[in-house]
């Protein structure tokens, strides 16, 4: 019986997990507060390819300065005439990442129009299932695009995320004024054990020598490749802005810790209740996000991936995709 199961889930987790171009990590997060241009993808936020299905695998070469990680199956996320809804914030912003799956860090950096803004050291370490910085944006006021990298330890890769921000009452930019609606909560992705989430604030630092981001892309999916279909509700969005950075930028001021935030803390983010209403039975054909409950032989289950259901992938014999409640 246990490795029947042990079958049905090393089935499930090869269906469904994202496939990406060599060397890969074994690690996948993305921004999700305040959204990211793929958090925004996965909310529906505005109609988005594969990418809205796989918000965390905007993955690439170390060095980029591209939203899309330099791969062409994400290349709408470099695509700054696209609509990209912007997010009001103040001159003091929290940047959450959330991990689905992690990885040795060698450090995360943000950057806004080749300035490389505010880095964050890893030290090499496992970073915990949700981790924010606090970033300074007072110098730099008005419609924003930041580029937030998180560079691995111990691979080839990091991944990319760009956020469209209004910084404060300013009015540099394009869109000044837009503004998305507030984010609703979710139940941050199942994950092993780690260390509690943690807040970290950075000191903004401006550069001298910023360079055009590079326009090549690089990297294919392979052939074969597939992600579930999932219907999701797209909406309009607000004005465009453009994305990018440089490397070799100034390092910014010294990072300084500025506590720790409550363990399991869930990410600010939403894409709400999809498709089933809480607490309904579970079928085969349904998609189901993380945080779904269904119930199934009398029992509640919660689902700790997103995921298709099958006939066959019952929540009793699929422990890696359901948990009993």
């Amino acid at each position: 019986m246990r490795r029947h199961l042990s079958i049905v889930c090393a089935t499930a987790v090869a269906l469904i997990a994202p496939v990406v171009q060599a060397p890969v990590a074994s690690a996948h997060g993305w921004v999700t507060a305040p959204p990211s241009r793929q958090e925004m993808c996965a909310r529906g936020r505005i109609a988005c390819g594969p990418v809205k299905y796989e918000p965390q695998s905007v993955e690439g070469p170390k060095g980029l300065r591209s939203c899309s990680a330099g791969r062409s199956t994400w290349a709408e996320l470099d695509d700054d005439s696209r609509p990209w809804p912007v997010t009001t914030v103040g001159t003091t912003v929290p940047f959450t990442w959330v991990f689905t799956a992690a990885h040795r860090t060698t450090s995360w950096e943000y950057f806004i129009d080749g300035t490389r803004i505010a880095a964050v050291s890893g030290g090499g370490a496992l970073p915990s299932a949700q981790v924010t910085h606090t970033v300074d944006l007072s110098r730099y006021p008005g419609r924003r695009t930041v580029l937030a990298v998180w560079t691995i330890d111990d691979t080839a890769n990091a991944f990319y995320a760009c956020i469209d921000l209004q910084v404060g009452s300013g009015s540099a930019g394009a869109g000044a004024g837009t503004t998305a609606p507030a984010a609703t909560s979710r139940p941050a992705p199942a994950t092993t054990p780690r260390p509690p989430a943690t807040t970290t604030t950075a000191r903004a630092t401006p550069s001298t020598t910023p360079t055009p981001r590079p326009g090549a892309t690089t990297g294919k999916r392979p052939a074969g490749a597939t992600t579930p279909p999932l219907a999701l509700p797209s909406s309009g969005a607000a004005a465009p802005t453009r994305a990018g950075g440089s490397p070799g930028a100034p390092s910014p001021s010294p990072v300084t810790s500025a506590g720790v935030a409550p363990p399991g803390s869930a990410s600010a983010s939403g894409h709400g209740s999809h498709p089933e209403d809480a607490g309904s039975s579970w079928r085969p054909g349904t998609r189901y996000r993380v945080g779904d409950q269904i119930t199934y032989g009398g029992f509640r289950y919660v689902a700790l991936m997103r995921h298709p259901a099958f006939p066959g992938w019952e929540p009793p014999f699929v422990r890696c995709l359901w948990r009993r409640i």
